[in-house]
């Protein structure tokens, strides 16, 4: 309601009066239901619109200060219901601590701005990872297993539940997030991991997979370029060399029921599924990768080879040059192939 009227009246912030034993209170509250170091960070001073000046403030010092100058205030009546778990902590356990130790609302404040601190640095250095290995485009999201394996266990937890997060829109608990980095630091390839709302993990050898509940065969396909035959046959990864004639009728899209491939080299057909899995292209890709395909023959599988139909011979007329320009599920690009 706050930030609605915010908007509504072009205003640049909400100051509340958050203050010291707020903090307190949601710093234990976090505790006890088993946070990590974001939870035990507390409230933020600054988010997005809101502002809270006086966290640093304790409540006897706040009241001192209105009564001093005559400010009216207002206490809600339902701050002594022992019902809610916030109102037991401020009016049982808070005084019970304070009895014990008559600083503990400030240690546990300057605790949550040293953990809020620390917590900065590690979001940071985990969204930082993030973004130099993992790939994340509609519906295709991964990261690098070898390289997940290889940084510390708390920065595991916090890189898996940021990119679930940020993959799904839903957060994984603790029991979750243990078995998945557990089951990705395994010896086991081609595994299925459940979690929350029936969305799962699916690790491959080189590669975690954030796969959600609905997926969406509406990605881009990516682009062929035309152009003039030169000469050059291409690499049958990005480039290709085709005639005419076989090009006929083909379009770019994604794999069908029934799609066969001849390998170029090999003798005979074979599905397009065992195709892609003898070219260990990862089964969640697989739905996602661009090939070229008249009817059911696929004449080429982008990034991984061409059907023997649809080679270069000899006695082959009106030949054409294509290249794929844009990058494949697996997150290799055209550029970084040809300019190395």
């Amino acid at each position: 309601a706050l930030k609605t009227v915010c908007l509504e009246q072009n205003m640049d912030l909400i100051a509340t009066a958050h203050h010291m034993e707020d903090q307190a209170e949601t710093v234990l509250m976090h505790l006890m239901y088993g946070a990590g170091s974001d939870g035990l960070s507390g409230i933020k001073e600054r988010q997005q619109l809101l502002w809270r000046p006086l966290l640093k403030a304790n409540k006897k010092e706040i009241i001192m200060l209105l009564k001093q100058k005559n400010m009216p205030f207002c206490t809600d009546e339902t701050n002594f219901n022992l019902d809610f778990t916030r109102n037991a902590i401020r009016n049982k356990i808070i005084p019970a601590m304070q009895d014990v130790y008559p600083s503990s609302v400030e240690s546990i404040s300057r605790c949550s701005e040293i953990l809020s601190a620390e917590n900065d640095f590690l979001q940071s250095y985990a969204n930082e990872w993030i973004l130099n290995n993992s790939f994340f485009k509609q519906d295709v999201c991964w990261f690098y297993r070898k390289g997940f394996n290889k940084q510390h266990i708390a920065i595991r937890r916090l890189i898996l539940r940021i990119f679930y997060k940020k993959t799904t829109q839903t957060e994984l608990n603790f029991e979750q997030t243990q078995r998945i980095i557990e089951s990705v630091s395994g010896k086991q390839n081609n595994l299925k991991v459940s979690t929350a709302g029936e969305n799962f993990v699916y690790i491959t050898e080189e590669r975690v997979h954030i796969i959600k509940k609905e997926r969406s065969l509406s990605s881009e396909k990516g682009n062929i370029k035309r152009l003039k035959f030169m000469g050059d046959i291409g690499d049958g990864i990005f480039e290709q060399a085709f005639g005419e004639d076989s090009l006929e009728g083909a379009v770019l899209r994604f794999r069908q029921a029934g799609d066969r491939i001849r390998p170029l080299g090999a003798l005979g057909s074979q599905t397009l599924k065992q195709y892609m899995i003898d070219k260990k292209i990862d089964q969640p890709l697989r739905d996602f990768w661009p090939i070229l395909a008249k009817g059911s023959e696929v004449l080429w599988v982008i990034g991984r080879g061409i059907s023997q139909n649809a080679a270069i011979k000899d006695n082959t007329t009106g030949k054409v040059f294509l290249r794929f320009e844009s990058i494949l599920p697996d997150g290799t690009k055209y550029k970084e192939r040809h300019n190395k």
